[in-house]
């Protein structure tokens, strides 16, 4: 068996390409943030580069937005820097990827279907409405939502 090392030092070898591909991801990484407002830089991240496309994470939605508005400026300052320039990056490709990406179980009780409920005074309402009106279909619709009231 081989050690750690050996492998490392044989170029051809697939773990020695990952650790190539991941520097560069590194790299572009770091000049793309270079054009980003400070403020946005911790939020996102290139994760990968593919069909002149960078592929970018951002933390939330909030983030994937600002940098989708940012994208067109982004992309033509772009077109200078060392490292995004011979990738000819065409489109930034903007998901929106949680850093903490925790599973989250339901607990059994939010798993129950639970009818929705109206005030007493909304239903009312609601039936008043209903009978008012000409249209028998959003009639009976309406007197039906006018039974989930609090008492049930």
């Amino acid at each position: 068996m081989k050690s750690v090392s050996q492998i490392l030092q044989q170029s051809h070898h697939l773990v020695h390409t990952l650790i190539e591909r991941c520097t560069a991801l590194q790299q572009i990484d770091r000049a793309f943030k270079a054009y980003l407002p400070l403020a946005l830089r911790s939020h996102c991240r290139v994760v990968n580069v593919r069909d002149h496309r960078l592929i970018i994470w951002a933390d939330n939605a909030p983030y994937a937005t600002r940098l989708r508005y940012l994208s067109d400026e982004i992309l033509q300052r772009g077109l200078t820097d060392p490292y995004l320039q011979g990738l000819r990056i065409q489109k930034l490709d903007i998901k929106v990827r949680s850093v903490n990406r925790e599973v989250i179980t339901p607990s059994p009780a939010s798993l129950i279907k639970r009818r929705p409920h109206l005030s007493t005074e909304t239903a009312m309402l609601l039936q008043n409405v209903a009978h008012s009106l000409k249209d028998q279909g959003l009639r009976t619709v309406l007197l039906r939502l006018a039974r989930h009231t609090d008492k049930g």
